[in-house]
C-alpha cells in the first residue's frame, strides 16, 4: 500500500512515510499478530498490542463477523469478505459490505 493516506498513517505511527522497517506493510512492531496493513485497514494502533480485528457473534443459525474500516482505508484497501456453510468446507466470496 502506498498513497497519501497510508504515508500519513505511517508518519503518524512510525515517524516516516516509508514502507520499510517497523512501518512496513507486513511488519508487526507490537508483536500482537496483526501486521501493519491490517492495522491500517481496521483502524488499530500498530504500536500497541491490539485486540482481534473483529468479533464473531452468533445470530440465530448464522455467525456474523463485524470489524471497523476507517474511511482513509476504504479508498486504498480492497475488502473481500468470504464465507462458508461449514468451517472445513470451501470458502466463497460474499457480497462486499457497503462502505460506512
Amino acid at each position: 500500500m502506498s498513497s497519501a493516506a497510508t504515508e500519513a498513517w505511517r508518519m503518524t505511527h512510525f515517524g516516516s512515510p516509508a514502507n520499510t522497517g517497523s512501518g512496513a506493510d507486513l511488519g508487526d512492531p507490537d508483536r500482537d499478530g496483526i501486521v501493519n496493513l491490517l492495522e491500517f485497514a481496521t483502524g488499530s494502533n500498530p504500536r500497541s498490542s491490539s485486540p482481534p480485528v473483529g468479533a464473531p457473534v452468533k445470530n440465530g443459525n448464522t455467525v456474523e463477523f463485524t470489524y471497523s474500516r476507517p474511511k482513509a482505508a476504504l479508498a486504498e484497501v480492497t475488502y473481500h469478505p468470504e464465507g462458508s456453510l461449514i468451517l472445513s468446507g470451501a470458502w466463497s466470496s460474499l457480497s462486499s459490505p457497503a462502505p460506512s
